[in-house]
């Protein structure tokens, strides 16, 4: 991948790693360096462009992430503590450098990337026990994303809470029980019908040429 960069863009200079060493003879504008990538950072530098290939040619690349803002299809959750939970968390995700809703964007990271045949997927996903008086009693999928969603609530509210909303916004330990507990009250309420939107987006990896053509002509 380095040397199709450098002779791609002659002027760039190019820094390529790699677990194993590489030949010694390579344009002028490359290097190499023994370095696994997922390791701390060792640059200070910063570089304008990252590429990190892992995927073969014609193997399939698919990303999961969730848009985290707590909504309902009839309004039952303006003003809940389920919403204030949901926007808190994630304001203080935000101010920590997080970005707290991914899901809405992995589509247009896909084609940043230089992928061009982008397929997204959207579920909306409740809580079973708030979505009780709503749901079919047919609707086993529902009620089977509802049973794991109940369960990611209750097991990691106050935990994903704690963690940002002591660091990064001054909350006592005490506020965010609180906070959580009245969150969790919510979704336990048949008359308030939470949802959350789930992403799945997935692409055909290119090949090296196409991609990085694909990704400077962006």
């Amino acid at each position: 991948m380095g040397n199709l960069f450098c002779r791609t863009i002659p002027s760039a200079e190019v820094i390529g790693s790699d677990l194993s060493p590489q030949p010694s003879e390579v344009p002028s504008n490359v290097k190499f360096c023994v370095h696994d990538i997922e390791d701390e950072w060792v640059y200070e530098t910063p570089f304008d462009f990252i590429h990190v290939p892992i995927t073969k040619p014609g193997g399939w690349v698919e990303f999961q992430d969730w848009d985290n803002s707590i909504t309902s299809e009839d309004g039952t959750t303006k003003g809940t503590e389920i919403e204030r939970h949901s926007m808190e968390v994630i304001d203080a995700s935000e101010k920590a450098g997080y970005h707290a809703n991914p899901g809405p964007f992995l589509e247009q990271w896909f084609h940043e990337a230089g992928f061009v045949d982008v397929h997204v997927q959207k579920y909306r996903a409740n809580w079973k026990l708030a979505q009780r008086s709503i749901l079919p009693s047919t609707n086993f999928k529902q009620k089977r994303i509802g049973d794991w969603n109940l369960l990611q609530a209750e097991q990691g509210f106050q935990a994903a809470a704690t963690e940002i909303l002591t660091k990064f916004e001054s909350w006592s330990f005490e506020e965010v029980i609180v906070l959580t507990a009245g969150a969790l009250n919510d979704i336990h309420n048949p008359g308030i019908h939470a949802l959350v939107d789930f992403y799945v987006v997935y692409d055909i990896e290119q090949s090296q040429e196409q991609r990085l053509l694909a990704t400077l002509s962006c």
